[in-house]
């Protein structure tokens, strides 16, 4: 049985552990192909993700050194699926351990192959050696390497083996946190766009992140939810299906994607629906449609200047205003003259627009000046 010698096992733990060091799927495939060429010497060494279903190779294939593959090289690869002895002989025995082209042929059928003749031949890599990793889709990842001269040793093959678990184990990891990194970075764009919350859902509809605001508006707007906590209440899902299914089934052109609107106690919630790559985004936000006097006292008005700007959200002229507080329409107007000018607005629309858009207790818990926070909601 063939052994490691010494400096082979340093250079295997060093491979290894810089396998392990990979922070996501671009940096592993990167150290791959550079890195394996010191472990098992080839011209030329490749990662390819193939789809089992179609034959077509991803977007994500790559090869080292890259003057290797040529423009043609991917649709030749395609056109001769069929032919690959490697493909064929996964998907006949499932068995992702390394094999060489000798293997199951000689080099005088090899080379009567097209594939040898339209791809092979011109890249000069008469000797082939191939591992595999699982993925739990119909896509096969698939690790080459080609040599000119001399073919892959039983110790290549057994380096290759004793690596491959590894190499199974670091590209999950990086799959991983590069799911992680990219829910992340829709979270922060989500919650730069303000005071909203936020749901990032799975392609097949399960909760992934989830801010506490969109949590609590959830169970205000339709109550405690039944179904598991990784699933969307049963009305919400209804209506993102059908969103999605009029794009997808339209025999015309579809209507415009239209917000889902809930009312509730004087507020109102607006629920959009986005959908990027693999991934979906809910944004929540809620407005005031009502408010009350006293909601308003945090943003330091008098009672009575509160009351005047109660009744300019409910949409009240000046005339009426004064009518119901017992005031003149001149006395109105200076009040509103002052609510302007300690609100930082211009107009009646701006101060109204900020007290439905005022949240109690939002400068508290954001450690913001309760009118400089509400300047950005107007």
């Amino acid at each position: 049985m063939e052994r490691l010698k010494q400096q082979q096992l340093r250079a295997f733990l060093d491979f290894v552990l810089g396998c392990y060091a990979c922070h996501d799927q671009e940096a592993f495939v990167r150290y791959l192909l550079h890195g394996i060429s010191m472990l098992i010497p080839a011209e030329s060494t490749s990662y390819a993700e193939i789809s089992l279903e179609s034959g077509k190779l991803l977007d994500a294939t790559r090869v080292e050194p890259s003057h290797v593959e040529f423009p043609e090289a991917r649709q030749i690869f395609e056109h001769y699926f069929h032919e690959n002895p490697f493909v064929t002989y996964r998907q006949r025995t499932g068995d992702r351990s390394a094999i060489k082209i000798s293997d199951f042929l000689t080099q005088h059928q090899f080379h009567r192959l097209g594939l040898y003749n339209e791809l092979f031949r011109l890249v000069d890599k008469d000797h082939q050696m191939a591992v595999s990793l699982a993925t739990p889709s119909q896509i096969e990842i698939q690790i080459g390497f080609g040599r000119s001269r001399r073919d892959f040793s039983e110790r290549d093959r057994l380096l290759l083996n004793l690596v491959r678990p590894h190499l199974v184990q670091a590209y999950q990891n990086a799959q991983a946190i590069t799911e992680i990194q990219k829910e992340t970075a829709l979270l922060r764009r989500a919650m730069e766009m303000g005071n909203q919350g936020v749901v990032v859902l799975a392609k097949e509809g399960r909760i992934r992140l989830m801010t506490r605001q969109a949590r609590a508006w959830l169970t205000e707007y339709f109550g405690s939810r039944s179904q598991s906590s990784d699933y969307l209440p049963e009305t919400l899902r209804s209506w993102i299906t059908h969103q999605e299914t009029q794009l997808a089934h339209a025999d015309d052109a579809p209507p415009s994607r239209t917000p889902l609107v809930l009312e509730r106690d004087g507020a109102r919630l607006v629920v959009r629906h986005l959908c990027e790559a693999e991934q979906c985004l809910l944004f929540l936000e809620e407005r005031q449609t009502t408010v009350l006097p006293a909601s308003l006292e945090p943003l330091g008005l008098t009672r009575r200047k509160t009351e005047v700007l109660h009744w300019v959200a409910q949409g009240k002229t000046n005339a009426e205003i004064a009518a119901i507080l017992g005031l003149s329409p001149r006395t109105v107007q200076t009040h509103l003259e002052h609510i302007f000018k300690k609100l930082g607005v211009e107009t009646r629309t701006a101060a109204a627009t900020l007290a439905l858009g005022w949240r109690p207790g939002a400068e508290a818990a954001q450690g913001k000046s309760p009118v400089k926070e509400n300047r950005l909601l107007g």
